[in-house]
């Protein structure tokens, strides 16, 4: 079976951090993408926390 690609919109805090790796990692799911968006904090703080 082929896996499902996926892209994952985050506002990357603790939750998000999980859920990237989770998915990273996954065999069934293939992560195609990350998008960024502000949330809890600043977009610029999402997107230096995402690089990470």
């Amino acid at each position: 079976m082929m896996p499902k690609k996926i892209i994952l919109d985050v506002d990357t805090g603790g939750d998000d951090a999980v859920a990237i790796l989770l998915a990273g990692h996954h065999p069934e799911l293939q992560l195609e993408a990350v998008t960024v968006t502000h949330g809890n904090a600043p977009l610029l703080t999402t997107l230096d926390n995402t690089l990470r």
